[in-house]
C-alpha cells in the first residue's frame, strides 16, 4: 500500500502472483503477526488464488456484499526498506468475475483524525493524501507496471504502463469508492478486464499492494 502519508509505517510492498482460477474458492489468509519478531515470506513467493464470484460487489466502500465473504485476504503486510513490521496493518479482500477483478482494502488506523486526504481532481497529485494503490504487472516483467490509486476522499489517480495517453478514453474506466469506519476507512476497486494489458491465455499476472 503505497502512502505518502508522514507516518513510514504505513508504507508497505507485497509482491505476489495473482493467479485468476475461475473454478476454485480458494481463498489464502494469514494471520496478522503485529509485533512479532519473525517475517512473513518473500512477496515474489506468495500466491493469491482468486476465487470466481456470480454476483459482483456493489462499488460504494461497503464491504457487506457475499462476494467479499469469500475474498482471497492478502495481509501480514512487510517494511522491506526498514526490515519492519509496520505500525498498523492494512488487509486486501480480492475477489473477481469474468468482467472485472476486484480489490477491497481495509485501512486500519488507530486515531482515524489523522487521516489525511485533500485532492478531488481526477488524476490529480495525490500528494500527503492517504491513499492505497494497486500495481499490476501482467508479464512478469517488473518494467511494465500500471497503477491504480485512490485516496481517502475516494479519488482516482493511475499511472498506465505502456505509452497509453492519459485522455480517458484511452486509458479505460475503471471505478473506486472510500467509507471511513471505526477502524480506519476502506476502499473499494473494480479493474475491468478489458482495460488491462495481459496476454491471452494468462494464469498469472505480478501485484503489488
Amino acid at each position: 500500500m503505497p502512502s505518502s502519508s508522514s507516518e513510514s509505517g504505513r508504507r508497505v510492498h507485497l509482491m505476489v502472483a495473482l493467479v485468476a482460477a475461475w473454478a476454485i474458492a480458494t481463498p489464502c489468509r494469514a494471520q496478522p503477526l503485529q509485533g512479532s519478531a519473525d517475517r512473513p515470506p518473500p512477496g515474489h513467493v506468495r500466491i493469491l488464488k482468486v476465487p470466481a464470484t456470480s454476483i459482483p460487489p456493489l462499488i460504494d466502500g461497503q464491504l457487506d456484499e457475499p462476494a467479499w465473504r469469500g475474498a482471497a485476504v492478502a495481509d501480514r503486510f512487510w517494511i522491506s526498506e526498514q526490515e519492519r513490521w509496520p505500525g498498523e496493518q492494512t488487509e486486501v479482500l480480492v475477489t473477481a468475475d469474468r468482467r472485472n477483478l476486484y480489490f477491497a482494502f481495509k485501512v486500519y488506523v488507530r486515531q482515524p483524525n489523522t487521516i489525511v486526504a485533500l485532492q478531488t481532481r481526477r488524476d490529480g497529485d495525490l500528494g500527503l493524501d492517504d491513499q492505497v494503490a494497486v500495481q499490476l504487472d501482467p508479464f512478469l516483467t517488473y518494467s511494465e507496471i500500471s497503477t491504480y490509486s485512490v485516496n481517502a476522499l475516494g479519488t482516482q489517480r493511475d499511472a498506465i504502463a505502456g505509452g497509453r495517453a492519459r485522455q480517458l478514453a484511452w486509458k479505460g474506466e475503471w471505478q473506486a469508492a472510500v467509507a471511513r469506519t471505526d477502524f480506519g476507512w476502506v476502499a473499494e476497486v473494480a479493474l475491468p478486464f478489458e482495460i488491462l494489458n495481459f496476454q491471452p491465455g494468462t494464469s498469472a499476472v505480478g501485484v503489488n499492494f
